[in-house]
């Protein structure tokens, strides 16, 4: 996920609203995408635990949703 460069200074920060007050706070950029990056890491982790579940029968609808879009209808 890459975020926004636009409004970057030398330090990587910018001036941003801290929405749990009135006033402004430097926002560190990079600090925030590692965070973004850790998150999607984790989700597509727990996606793929949940992929390999056995209990749930993924593969077969994932061959069901594939016939669907070759237009095999069987």
């Amino acid at each position: 996920m890459r975020v926004s460069n636009e409004h970057f200074d030398d330090d990587d920060e910018e001036l941003g609203v801290n929405w749990h007050s009135s006033r402004l706070t430097r926002v560190d950029w990079a600090k925030a995408e590692a965070q973004a990056e850790a998150e999607f890491f984790a989700q597509r982790t727990r996606l793929i635990c949940r992929l390999r579940d056995r209990d749930y029968p993924y593969q077969e609808v994932i061959n069901q949703l594939a016939r669907l879009a070759a237009g095999n209808f069987s």
